[in-house]
């Protein structure tokens, strides 16, 4: 599979769990011929010009989707550079038309200013969510916590990853220390700051690497995170798609040759892991392409008080993202608010209807339009996907 294809590929996937026109985002891959450049016919051009469409149309939101694709899976050139700083200004003017009272702050971490969307104010009634996404996901992307979060009761800071979008901070072992010094910031306006960590994919790594020595986060939730046989298993590594390695490469600011080597030092011990104190809740994907499910097993060995969904799905649970944002709405709500049993019991009820809705699309056959031919065919075969929860 040549590179194109392979992003061509996950760009489906990513369409798939977009509140986007799916027919108009993937119709782009069609008139996508060549990756460099920015001209016609190029993968930044045209998702760029897409994303001008949306603009002129008033759909601001699709529009940041557009701009993203156009620098995904990083930041590696002008090109694409130039896309994350369109994508960056149009969703500015989605927030002050949106979200007018979510405000971008600045946090000092170790003398670098990363960028962080706020919206509401950490107390001691008021816990604070922080939001990352993994290491092919901007904070923009995450827009609905800004929306949805305060309606639950919390403050929600939403925060990129490093080395992605805005954040100049490498990816090391010394990484989860940025969790901290987001947490330091908010602990300066309040006398108990009460903090979880929602943190997908590869951001799921420094939440619970932190919450190991952090009093101040009192729980994690997280989907699909790496956590020690992806940074040491090197037969499983070589099969690791080509675009998170490109992507790894930049974020970890390293020479090919150095990569494996590097990510071997991120690997959480089991001591770190049996350090954590606090509920962790977990999405697994059983059919991860990236991440094996050795490191799913692995938490669940060592983590006491997990709660884990587990999917019939590949990396990210492109099929089941309604379950996904109820699961963390759950979560949310029995780490946040314990004593809201009724609001947690509507919350899971939700998760199962979400369940069922996408086994059903599964087995009338809808829904997997996303997925190239070939992504799901070791799929056990069954009428409905399973969904379960585990506690």
């Amino acid at each position: 599979m040549s590179s194109l294809d392979e992003l061509k590929g996950l760009i489906r996937l990513h369409v798939a769990t977009q509140s986007v026109n799916q027919q108009e985002f993937l119709a782009v891959l069609d008139d996508v011929q060549h990756e460099p450049g920015a001209g016609e016919g190029s993968w930044v051009g045209e998702w760029c010009r897409l994303g001008e469409r949306l603009v002129a149309r008033g759909e601001l939101i699709e529009a940041v989707q557009a701009f993203n694709f156009a620098r995904f899976p990083c930041v590696d050139g002008p090109e694409r550079q130039a896309a994350l700083e369109r994508c960056l200004a149009v969703f500015e003017s989605f927030r002050e038309r949106e979200c007018p009272d979510a405000r971008r702050i600045e946090v000092d971490c170790g003398g670098v200013k990363v960028p962080l969307y706020v919206r509401g104010e950490p107390g001691p009634g008021v816990p604070l969510v922080v939001v990352m996404g993994g290491i092919v996901s901007l904070k923009e992307q995450w827009y609905r916590t800004l929306i949805d979060g305060p309606k639950l009761g919390f403050a929600v800071a939403v925060a990129d990853f490093p080395g992605v979008g805005e954040n100049a901070l490498r990816f090391d072992r010394d990484s989860c220390a940025y969790l901290g010094s987001i947490l330091d910031h908010f602990e300066q306006q309040t006398a108990e700051l009460r903090a979880i960590v929602v943190a997908i994919s590869f951001s799921g790594q420094l939440a619970l690497r932190q919450a190991a020595r952090d009093r101040r986060i009192r729980g994690v939730i997280t989907s699909g995170a790496p956590l020690r046989h992806f940074f040491t298993d090197s037969a499983w590594f070589r099969s690791v798609p080509e675009t998170t390695k490109r992507t790894l490469l930049k974020i970890c600011a390293c020479s090919r040759d150095e990569l494996f080597g590097r990510l071997a030092e991120l690997a959480i011990d089991e001591d770190e892991l049996e350090r954590i104190a606090v509920p962790v809740h977990t999405i697994v994907s059983l059919r991860d392409d990236i991440v094996p499910l050795a490191d799913a097993r692995y938490l669940a060995e060592h983590v006491r008080g997990l709660s884990t969904l587990e999917l019939d799905d590949i990396h990210g649970a492109p099929h089941f993202v309604g379950a996904v944002r109820k699961y963390i709405a759950l979560g949310l709500v029995r780490i946040g608010f314990p004593n809201r049993r009724w609001l947690a019991r509507v919350l899971g009820a939700l998760v199962q209807i979400e369940l069922w809705k996408a086994g059903f699309r599964r087995f009338v056959g809808r829904g997997l339009a996303a997925v190239p031919p070939g992504e799901l065919a070791a799929s056990r075969p069954r009428a409905v996907i399973e969904g379960r929860v585990r506690s």
